[in-house]
Parts: C-alpha cells; sequence; structure tokens
C-alpha cells in the first residue's frame, strides 16, 4: 500500500480492530489498510435528531463569522455535511445554504432544513462559492486529494476553504498509540500529520494555508493510565464536557487560548485545523 499523500511505500507501525495500520516515513500520515464498505455507515446517525450543545453552537457561529470577510456571493458549500450543524451556523450568519453528502437520510434532512444538497459536487460551476468547508471528513475517505481538488475547483478565487480532521501527530498520538480512538477504520483510514495535510493542500491547488493544531482530551490519556480500556469510552462526549467547563469562566476561556497557542507552536494538538485558499 502507498501513502494517499505522498504516493511513497509506508511502514507496519501497529494495528486496531485487527486492521493494520501503516505510517509514512515522508509526511508522518497514518492509514488504515482496509477498504470503506460500501453500505451507509452512517444512516442510523444521521436518522436521529442532533442536540448541539451550547459550547459546540458557540464555536460553529465563531467559525460562520470568521467566513464574512470572504463573502461576496454569499454562497457556502460543506462538502460531506453531515448533520448539518456547520450549515446552520452559516445560515444564521444569512448564507446561502449548499451541502453535499453520500448519505441519503442526510440528503432528505438537509433539504427539509432548507439547505440545497446533492449527492456530489460535480453539477456546480466553477468558482461558484465564497466558502467550501470540509470539517472531519478527509479522514474518512479513500481518495483525499480528489475531495480537495474539487473543493478547489468549486471555491472561487480569494474564497476560503476551511477543513478540520485529527492529528496524527497529537499528544494522544504519541501517548497512546494505536489505541487511541481517533483510529477507529474503516469509519477513519487516513490520520493525516501536519505536514502531510498541507503538502496535499498544496498538491490539490491551495497556495495560502493557514494551520492549527488544537484541543486535547486528557481523558483518554488518564482512562488508559488507569487501565480501564475496557470501559465504554465516549471521545466526543468527554472532549465536550472539558469545553465546557472551560468556557464557564473568563479565567477559564484565557487558558484555552493560551494552551491551544502552545498546542499549535508544537504542532501536538488533537485537531488539525486549516484555511487555505
Amino acid at each position: 500500500m502507498m501513502c494517499r499523500i505522498c504516493s511513497t511505500p509506508l511502514s507496519p507501525w501497529g494495528a486496531t480492530a485487527g486492521i493494520p495500520l501503516l505510517k509514512c516515513g515522508t509526511c508522518g500520515s497514518i492509514h488504515a489498510d482496509c477498504e470503506k464498505p460500501a453500505e451507509d455507515m452512517y444512516a442510523d446517525l444521521y436518522s436521529k435528531d442532533e442536540v448541539v450543545p451550547s459550547v459546540v453552537r458557540d464555536s460553529l457561529d465563531a467559525v460562520a463569522r470568521s467566513m464574512k470577510p470572504f463573502r461576496t456571493h454569499g454562497r457556502w458549500l460543506d462538502i460531506g455535511f453531515g448533520q448539518g450543524a456547520l450549515l446552520e451556523a452559516a445560515a444564521r450568519e444569512g448564507w446561502l445554504c449548499h451541502g453535499t453528502e453520500l448519505s441519503e437520510v442526510a440528503l432528505k434532512k438537509g433539504r427539509r432544513r432548507g439547505f440545497t444538497t446533492s449527492p456530489t459536487s460535480e453539477s456546480f460551476v466553477d468558482g461558484s462559492f465564497d466558502v467550501v468547508s470540509l470539517v472531519e471528513l478527509v479522514e474518512h475517505v479513500e481518495n483525499p486529494r480528489g475531495f480537495l481538488k474539487e473543493a478547489r475547483r468549486v471555491l472561487r478565487e480569494g474564497g476560503c476553504l476551511y477543513l478540520t480532521t485529527p492529528n496524527a501527530w497529537s499528544v494522544n498520538r504519541w501517548l497512546l498509540g494505536p489505541s487511541w480512538s481517533v483510529f477507529a477504520p474503516p469509519d477513519h483510514v487516513t490520520i493525516f500529520a501536519p505536514l502531510g495535510l498541507r503538502r496535499i493542500l498544496r498538491g490539490s491547488g491551495f497556495q495560502t494555508i493557514a494551520l492549527r493544531a488544537e484541543g486535547l482530551n486528557p481523558f483518554e490519556i488518564l482512562r488508559s493510565l488507569r487501565r480501564e480500556q475496557d470501559r465504554e469510552f465516549h471521545r466526543d462526549q468527554a472532549g465536550t464536557a472539558l469545553c465546557q467547563s472551560l468556557a464557564a469562566n473568563p479565567g477559564r476561556r484565557r487558558l484555552k487560548i493560551l494552551a491551544n497557542r502552545v498546542l499549535t507552536a508544537t504542532r501536538l494538538g488533537d485537531s488539525l485545523k486549516a484555511t487555505a485558499q
């Protein structure tokens, strides 16, 4: 198997759930040696009504507000919009919201919420969007470069790509190795390191790239130290609880800002967040 980013040979790195994990010695990204199943893996999830915690809603609203400088036509495309929380935030800021999803369940729900939805972005003309977002998507797909090149095609010149994905260089990856819950094939097939993400963005036609590595979830590390791996663990719920605690007062919010600056400087945050043009 070759690196999905560098097209160089991969080396064995470990395994999770019986599926081999392979690491690229060039860009540091880690790949699952498996294929995505043909069926809709997320139909049950998308059929349920999503309850967005206030701290997550506030964060998404901040992302939507940050895109105001790029607004010309007022059109936003979220590739792989999932349950639509980011598009809801964009709609609150007055954007015309479009989304793509492979899941028919998600497409129907999105249309009911007023989004323009489609299984693919092929019908959109070149340069038709001010903002294109891919939130927690590229780790799921076998051809991330194809998705990024398509994002570049439909993004107007001077528009902004917004992307988030787990970080293969994070503290949790270093301490937990293959047991980190982010390694979840066949759901997640590629976990990007910062160098790999920059490389694939440039190779997809993006020139100006700003990259942050933010967030740290210590609960999974503590669980490992206490040898509680056999107990059920919900990474997203634990992360949301931590964010809610840090948002409780101004002092904690300042601590979070400082911690994220350190994590970005060291590239050790759990999540990579990129903006690119």
